[in-house]
């Protein structure tokens, strides 16, 4: 295995037939504490609710039981956005065949794989003209600067890196697999 690049946001290592790269999560510091304090609070408040009101359950339970319920809700979902804050990484894995990419954390994670019959125009993309929301960016739940055509969908990945590893990532992506290139002029 041999690391081909290194910079603070991704690592690329070159295992042969695979050029796999490694993206680590953008780190927000200000974001994680804000997070981390946010659940502190709202863990303290629905332990106070649950402590106070499980034994009059039958008076508040058809209040108490769907707030209980999202008030839950809420808590798992900003867990699972500070997890990936501090521990994700995005893998991604391009050979001949295939590109394949998945999001984990502490090693667990859905790879897709994406034969590479079916891709067309990897490139940068521009992430003002990005569908999703500024919130979703700010949680890095983004869905990247790097694309390509897949069939009828467009596919992203490179979730928190900036324009100039994406461009580098693209580069070694071609210089290895060159039926990655994008082909808008051969089409």
């Amino acid at each position: 295995m041999q690391i081909i690049s290194n910079s603070s946001r991704y690592t690329a290592y070159d295992l042969g037939d695979i050029l796999k790269i490694i993206i680590s999560s953008k780190k927000q510091w200000f974001f994680i504490l804000y997070m981390i304090f946010w659940i502190i609070l709202w863990a303290t408040v629905e332990f106070y609710v649950l402590l106070n009101f499980s034994n009059q359950l039958t008076d508040f339970g058809p209040i108490i039981i769907p707030w209980f319920g999202g008030w839950t809700i809420s808590i798992i979902l900003i867990i699972y956005i500070l997890t990936w804050k501090l521990f994700g990484k995005e893998v991604i894995e391009i050979s001949y065949k295939s590109i394949r990419i998945n999001r984990v954390i502490f090693g667990f994670g859905i790879p897709k794989e994406y034969p590479s019959e079916n891709i067309k125009y990897l490139c940068v993309t521009n992430k003002e003209i990005s569908r999703w929301p500024r919130k979703r960016q700010l949680c890095d739940l983004s869905i990247g600067i790097i694309a390509f055509n897949f069939g009828s969908k467009i596919i992203y990945f490179g979730s928190g890196i900036d324009e100039t590893d994406a461009k580098q990532i693209i580069e070694e992506i071609n210089q290895r697999f060159p039926q990655y290139r994008s082909r808008i002029d051969q089409d």
